[in-house]
Protein backbone atom coordinates (compact mmCIF):
# COMPACT_ATOMS: atom_id res chain seq x y z
CA UNK A 1 0.00 0.00 0.00
CA UNK A 2 1.28 3.45 -0.90
CA UNK A 3 1.03 6.24 1.65
CA UNK A 4 0.71 9.82 0.44
CA UNK A 5 1.00 12.86 2.68
CA UNK A 6 -0.75 16.00 1.45
CA UNK A 7 0.24 19.22 3.21
CA UNK A 8 -2.66 21.64 3.04
CA UNK A 9 -1.88 25.36 3.05
CA UNK A 10 -5.25 26.80 2.08
CA UNK A 11 -5.47 28.93 -1.03
CA UNK A 12 -7.90 28.50 -3.90
CA UNK A 13 -8.72 24.85 -3.16
CA UNK A 14 -10.05 25.77 0.29
CA UNK A 15 -12.05 28.83 -0.75
CA UNK A 16 -15.75 29.20 -1.38
CA UNK A 17 -18.18 31.98 -2.21
CA UNK A 18 -20.71 33.28 0.29
CA UNK A 19 -24.22 34.51 -0.48
CA UNK A 20 -22.86 37.88 -1.63
CA UNK A 21 -20.34 36.31 -3.98
CA UNK A 22 -17.36 37.19 -1.80
CA UNK A 23 -14.71 34.48 -1.79
CA UNK A 24 -13.24 33.52 1.58
CA UNK A 25 -11.07 30.68 2.91
CA UNK A 26 -13.04 27.72 4.22
CA UNK A 27 -12.57 26.18 7.64
CA UNK A 28 -11.94 22.63 6.46
CA UNK A 29 -9.55 20.95 4.08
CA UNK A 30 -11.63 19.80 1.06
CA UNK A 31 -9.13 17.03 0.29
CA UNK A 32 -10.37 15.23 3.42
CA UNK A 33 -13.55 14.45 1.48
CA UNK A 34 -11.71 12.45 -1.21
CA UNK A 35 -10.02 9.68 0.77
CA UNK A 36 -12.37 7.06 -0.65
CA UNK A 37 -11.62 8.18 -4.24
CA UNK A 38 -8.20 6.54 -4.09
CA UNK A 39 -9.36 3.03 -3.36
CA UNK A 40 -7.65 0.62 -1.02
CA UNK A 41 -4.15 0.73 -2.56
CA UNK A 42 -3.43 4.24 -1.32
CA UNK A 43 -3.54 5.62 2.18
CA UNK A 44 -4.08 9.38 1.94
CA UNK A 45 -2.99 11.39 4.96
CA UNK A 46 -3.66 15.12 5.09
CA UNK A 47 -2.20 17.72 7.39
CA UNK A 48 -3.22 21.36 7.70
CA UNK A 49 -0.01 23.36 7.91
CA UNK A 50 -1.92 26.64 7.68
CA UNK A 51 -5.01 27.90 5.88
CA UNK A 52 -4.42 31.21 4.13
CA UNK A 53 -4.99 32.65 0.63
CA UNK A 54 -1.98 32.37 -1.68
CA UNK A 55 -1.08 36.11 -1.50
CA UNK A 56 -0.65 35.67 2.27
CA UNK A 57 2.15 33.13 1.87
CA UNK A 58 4.95 35.22 3.36
CA UNK A 59 8.62 34.26 3.61
CA UNK A 60 7.92 33.23 7.23
CA UNK A 61 5.15 30.86 6.04
CA UNK A 62 7.45 29.52 3.32
CA UNK A 63 10.03 28.76 6.00
CA UNK A 64 7.38 27.07 8.14
CA UNK A 65 6.37 24.88 5.18
CA UNK A 66 10.02 24.11 4.35
CA UNK A 67 10.67 23.02 7.91
CA UNK A 68 7.62 20.74 7.86
CA UNK A 69 8.70 19.13 4.59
Amino acid sequence: MKKILVLHTGGTIAMSADESGNVTPGDENPIDNYQSSFGTDIELETEDVFNVPSPHITPARMLQLKQRI
